[in-house]
């Protein structure tokens, strides 16, 4: 969600020259935002500084049209982890060595799924070394399956045959290389989507950032590729991805074919980033006490207020903010009197509880409590720093 616009006076543009080295336990060289003590030592910025830096420092993802994908010398085997219809699968060519496992969205409970990927992988593992290797992720292609406790148990699932992938990955030594497909994640490309593009925009991040992982930690990294399609992609462009050479993130539809790309980003202001207004009935924000989920309530109360001035109708809006600490957190604590301030204006409510939404009992029991819910914002998450080839599924469950 856009929380609002970024505020290019809060972030230390003198230290752009070269990274800060930070002193903690998951300390990288990263840019940091600088302290208030350096925004008092300096004199405020004027419109037209703000926009030159952000001109240098905001980016977005664009895409470009581009040719069909080149050619190359055929992987001389595959590894596909399959979708639910076989889909993935059938763009294997046929006299191509191929090793593919069972559906993941068919498995009938978590373990078995990881089961699946383990025996897939395992197989994998017991063949002579080959010249390339390409691994085929299609159950990007899936959507949402069965009830909610068993979808959930699909995305863990898909995030254990991720994990497993890349740390196999990062020690291997086999020239390999893999294509992600999935359907949906970037919604222009095609019409309402039925819920695949939310798997399939976490397998992007992954594949994102594995791709930049392993190229530190191998002198010949994998090439790593992400191929979403739109309904009327034709499975002929679907079959020139899987087995033509990997250099772009691509998006396919209506028979086009574009890459992606980053370019200088847009000002955006949140009167205006989006359209939108907050819809009337309970809103929940998981993780809503924390910095961003206030963020995220501050703004749904702006849009409010600024439906409120504009004469619309005032239907009762419930903002319910779930996170560990509830109400006792200390930013919710800080910040109350403002947020309800904001909410008297808004002529909505907001209130604070705790609940661990990670908990499959406590998250229903508040949710039959609340009633009907109109939205929810996922914010929730912990800081779990960690390169993927490292990460491990239970921090990822919690």
């Amino acid at each position: 969600a856009f929380v609002g616009r970024p505020r290019p006076a809060d972030v230390d543009g003198d230290a752009a020259a070269g990274p800060r080295t930070v002193a903690a336990a998951f300390a990288r060289d990263r840019h940091w935002a600088a302290g208030d003590d350096d925004a008092e030592a300096r004199p405020p910025r004027t419109d037209a500084e703000d926009a030159a830096l952000e001109a240098c420092l905001l980016y977005e993802l664009g895409w470009e049209a581009a040719a069909p994908v080149a050619a190359e010398l055929p992987p001389s085997r595959y590894v596909v982890f399959p979708d639910a219809r076989g889909v993935a699968a059938s763009f294997v060519p046929p006299d191509v060595e191929a090793l593919v496992g069972d559906a993941v969205a068919d498995a009938p409970t978590c373990a078995a799924a990881r089961g699946a990927v383990d025996r897939l992988l395992d197989a994998a593992d017991a063949l002579p070394a080959t010249a390339h290797a390409r691994y085929v992720v299609g159950f990007g292609l899936d959507g949402p399956r069965g009830a909610l406790r068993d979808v959930a148990d699909v995305a863990e699932a898909r995030a254990a045959a991720l994990l497993r992938l890349f740390g196999r990955l990062a020690t291997s030594t086999e020239r390999s290389s893999v294509v992600v497909l999935t359907r949906g994640v970037h919604p222009d490309a095609w019409g309402a989507p039925d819920g695949a593009g939310v798997w399939g925009g976490a397998l992007w991040g992954a594949a994102t950032s594995a791709r930049v992982e392993l190229a530190a930690l191998r002198a010949d990294p994998p090439a790593i590729a992400c191929v979403d399609s739109g309904r009327r992609a034709s499975s002929k462009a679907l079959r020139r991805e899987v087995q033509g050479a990997l250099s772009d993130d691509v998006r396919l539809a209506d028979g086009s074919r574009a890459v992606a790309r980053l370019r200088p980003g847009r000002r955006h202001h949140a009167a205006s980033a989006l359209d939108v207004s907050p819809p009337a009935g309970v809103l929940v924000i998981t993780g809503g006490t924390g910095a961003l989920g206030l963020a995220v309530t501050r703004w749904l109360l702006e849009l409010r207020a600024r439906d409120v001035d504009a004469g619309a109708a005032a239907a009762a809006t419930r903002i319910c903010l779930l996170s560990r600490s509830g109400g006792a957190s200390p930013a919710y604590v800080a910040g109350r009197g403002d947020l309800d301030a904001a909410a008297r204006r808004a002529g909505a409510s907001v209130e604070a509880l705790a609940v661990d939404v990670g908990d499959d009992a406590a998250l229903e029991r508040a949710l039959s409590d609340l009633g009907p819910v109109a939205g929810v914002v996922h914010a929730a998450g912990l800081l779990a720093d960690a390169a993927l080839a490292q990460e491990e599924l239970a921090k990822l469950r919690a």
